[in-house]
């Protein structure tokens, strides 16, 4: 069942992408070089989306009292980029000055 749709959301196609999934292109842009500020950005892109996605979990649990498995998949999926993320940030080494 698709969302409805406000009258005044643009009908571009970029519009209806789900809203998770540009933090997951975000993501991945941010991979495409590995230096610190790009390990910087693609792990705080993971930690926004890992907080957006526990806001959502605690509504769905609290507030709606219902699970959406894409919901539960999409956080998954953010917790898994957030440690692989921190992870490669925290290993990479320290520039020499």
């Amino acid at each position: 069942m698709r969302p409805s749709r406000s009258p005044a959301t643009p009908s571009s196609p970029a519009s209806r992408w789900p809203f998770s999934a540009w933090g997951y292109v975000a993501i991945l842009a941010s991979l495409v070089r590995d230096t610190e500020t790009s390990r910087t950005v693609t792990a705080f892109i993971a930690i926004a989306g890992l907080a957006f996605s526990g806001d959502l979990t605690y509504l769905e649990l609290f507030t709606i009292h219902a699970i959406c498995i894409w919901c539960v998949g999409s956080a998954v999926c953010m917790l898994v980029l957030t440690g692989l993320s921190v992870t490669r940030l925290l290993r990479s080494p320290v520039p020499a000055h």
